[in-house]
């Protein structure tokens, strides 16, 4: 039977050092048959003892542990065709409109600390609880995107190095002095989840694609997949670079104590009095940023910033299509990692028809983001509308998704229970309540100079 059917509650707490000195050791190690690897581990240590003369306890934990997630996700999507039933169905006719094959590759690693403190007191109890985490994500993405209704392949590829953190820190008091007795609380929670600039990089092969749109309505995915038509990295080209980020945190207090105080008048009139209060605060902020600029030359900004890539030591090797059209086509920078290329499901769906070596493209996004000649404000500044393109870093990139929100809770209260012999009893008692959250975000319109993108202050108390 459970807590609630019976009108109680689970209350789990943390354990306490034993006496004497206690230690545990353990580890574990693995293989992953689908990348033909071994290394993944699991490590773990934990050591207790009680000192002055048992009063004071200690218990520590430390874990370690790295794996990895790989794995090939394929998804696929559809949309109605007709709004006319099909009489042989019974449904509406949908379309395959497109198909996307995920290599994933992601080791993932945690870290882990516990400290656990406690002191006896003749009465009572003194318990301190701390705890950390961390989850570090790394990961890359090779996506290739068969467009059923554009005729198009899309390649793209995506890394990040990703971090969530927990702490805890708890005080627990509990004593009797006599005349009162107190429990105590207080405690502590922090947790961020940050992803820093990772850079998404975006191809495109036109003509990727030979099959009448027709032939598409009320098949599988695989049944398509003979259709593709890969030209080679010589016809896929470079279209956009981004760099993506987010920094999530959550900060929450609590301080809560209720004491309690005997009463006895007489031999016919006891009780007690019993008075506390509590504190929460919470505090939640949101930061994302999402800057980008495309390749090609159709405008003095994208004519400028293609001219310095090519002048760039590292940029020496680049190749373009043509100087008419700025195209940087893919075999600059084609990955020579042959797993990547391995079958992706047994290729029923498609392959993996090419993959990105980011190395050049790191070094393109980080010389043209650095460059305030090449931002999108600064083409705008000078050339106006017909000057678009560039870095694009403005409110639109930066302010959509920032929030702030910050929540107070105060509460307090005092009562009374006084038995008057063994026949009546009174109770009494006031509670006091306030809530107060402000949320702060921002609301943007749009503007055609990012110079100048108006952006609105929404509070809300």
């Amino acid at each position: 039977m459970n807590a609630d059917a019976i009108g109680g509650y689970v209350n789990m707490e943390l354990r306490e050092a034993p006496s004497g000195l206690h230690g545990d050791a353990l580890w574990q190690s693995g293989y992953t048959q689908k990348d033909n690897s071994y290394g993944n581990y699991r490590a773990i240590a934990s050591a207790s003892d009680r000192f002055f003369g048992d009063n004071l306890g200690a218990y520590v934990l430390l874990d370690a542990e790295s794996y990895d997630r790989n794995a090939d996700n394929m998804s696929a999507g559809y949309s109605t065709f007709s709004s006319t039933i099909d009489t042989s169905t019974g449904y509406r006719p949908i379309q395959v409109n497109s198909v996307t094959l995920d290599r994933h590759i992601e080791t993932r690693k945690r870290y882990g600390a516990n400290l656990i403190l406690d002191y006896r007191l003749p009465d009572g109890f003194i318990k301190s609880t701390n705890m950390f985490s961390r989850l570090n994500s790394n990961y890359q993405d090779n996506n290739v995107g068969i467009d059923y209704q554009g005729n198009g392949i899309n390649f793209s590829y995506r890394s990040g190095n990703g971090t969530t953190d927990l702490g805890v820190n708890t005080l627990e008091i509990q004593n009797d002095f006599g005349f009162m007795s107190a429990d105590i609380n207080a405690a502590y929670t922090y947790s961020r989840n940050y992803l820093p600039p990772s850079p998404f990089y975006q191809f495109r092969q036109t003509g990727g694609v030979v099959v009448n749109p027709l032939k598409t309505i009320n098949v599988v995915p695989d049944s398509l997949a003979t259709t593709v038509n890969y030209l080679g990295p010589a016809n896929t080209y470079l279209t956009s670079i981004s760099l993506l980020s987010s920094d999530y945190k959550e900060y929450d207090k609590v301080i809560r104590g209720d004491f309690k105080i005997p009463l006895n008048v007489g031999s016919s009139v006891s009780g007690f009095i019993k008075f506390g209060g509590e504190y929460r605060g919470g505090d939640h902020t949101n930061n994302q940023h999402t800057p980008y600029t495309n390749i090609d030359r159709g405008s003095p900004i994208q004519v400028q910033m293609s001219d310095s890539i090519l002048a760039q030591p590292w940029g020496s090797s680049l190749k373009y299509d043509s100087l008419a059209n700025g195209k940087l086509p893919a075999y600059n920078f084609t990955s020579n990692n042959s797993s990547l290329y391995n079958s992706f499901l047994s290729n029923d769906f498609g392959r993996i028809y090419w993959a990105a070596n980011p190395t050049l493209l790191n070094d393109i996004t980080s010389y043209v983001q650095g460059q305030p000649e090449l931002s999108s404000i600064y083409a705008y500044s000078n050339g106006g509308a017909t000057n678009a393109g560039g870095w694009t870093d403005g409110g639109f990139q930066t302010l959509p998704n920032n929030y702030m929100y910050y929540e107070n809770y105060y509460a307090g209260y005092a009562m009374s229970q006084l038995d008057l012999g063994s026949d009546a009893m009174v109770v009494g008692g006031v509670r006091y309540e306030q809530v107060t959250s402000n949320y702060t975000a921002y609301n943007l319109r749009d503007s055609r100079s990012p110079a100048t993108q108006p952006a609105f202050v929404q509070e809300v108390t």
